[in-house]
């Protein structure tokens, strides 16, 4: 067996990933899609499979790599806060339960003939931007005053359910001593709904909910993720030093992880439960 060629056959075919995932120039895409096609290299069965394996190996270790920042000292509940978003993290979608409740509420009909075309084509455009909340949607609908379109947005947003095995996990880091904060896009009155629906789950005991950040989408003081603004407002309203203070980061966009990498934050890009557990046994963390 060619171990050079083994070797740079994986290298080539980690970078054919790289270069389908994030969609890097043409060029490139052509070189390792066309001048460097594995079938052209003379490889038989058996050492096309450990290319694939090793490629496979190469691509998992450098895809973690840029989510998973290393603190600087070890993680004691004395010196560690979590930051946790909401929505794909903590909780997850529950359809049979929105279209339950869709069902039942009595204003959906007069929402609908409420609705101008004008306000529709003015949420189509809203759809269509990252980082969006139910709650600027039913801002949205109150300025076109369609009150039912409002409460029923609102009555819908949080049809969610916990993510179980994320409850497990902070709940047992809580029995170690770790502080938890809110850090998600939800805005303010949605987030106080979502208290009182779920109060088992979002309530003092488990979070330190005054130290929490939410959205805010008020047309003059628009505060979200990942605007690094959002990050900067959270670590000012807490007293908090990214240098003196280790604070994990789990989000489920990697947009908003890499800005908060940039602000001093430990970020963890949220896949799964399981997965998170032992991104933060990696980090140190006792779980």
């Amino acid at each position: 067996m060619n171990t050079l060629y083994i070797s740079l056959a994986s290298l080539v075919l980690t970078a054919r990933v790289f270069v389908k995932q994030f969609q890097v120039k043409p060029v490139l895409s052509k070189l390792f899609y066309g001048k460097w096609e594995l079938s052209k290299w003379g490889l038989s069965n058996p050492e096309l499979v450990t290319v694939r394996r090793v490629s496979i190996f190469i691509a998992i270790i450098l895809s973690t790599a840029h989510t998973l920042a290393v603190p600087l000292k070890p993680i004691t509940k004395d010196n560690t806060v979590f930051l946790w978003d909401i929505h794909d993290v903590i909780l997850k979608k529950d359809t049979s339960l929105l279209i339950k409740k869709l069902l039942k509420y009595p204003r959906k009909w007069g929402a609908l003939r409420k609705s101008s075309f004008r306000l529709w084509r003015q949420m189509r455009a809203l759809s269509k931007q990252k980082q969006k909340t139910g709650e600027i949607y039913a801002d949205l609908a109150l300025k076109h005053k369609n009150k039912d379109l409002a409460c029923l947005i609102m009555y819908l947003a949080n049809t969610q359910k916990p993510i179980r095995g994320t409850v497990n996990l902070i709940k047992d880091l809580k029995k170690r001593g770790y502080a938890h904060h809110i850090g998600s896009n939800i805005g303010p009155v949605f987030f106080a709904n979502l208290q009182k629906r779920m109060s088992a789950l979002f309530n003092s005991t488990l979070f330190d909910l005054d130290k929490s950040q939410v959205a805010s989408y008020a047309d003059k003081k628009q505060l979200y993720k990942p605007d690094p603004a959002f990050f900067a407002s959270y670590l000012a309203k807490n007293n908090l030093d990214p240098h003196t203070t280790t604070i994990i980061f789990i989000d489920d966009k990697l947009e908003n992880i890499e800005v908060a990498n940039k602000m001093g934050l430990i970020g963890i890009h949220f896949t799964s439960p399981k997965q998170l557990r032992k991104d933060l046994r990696a980090l140190g963390c006792a779980i």
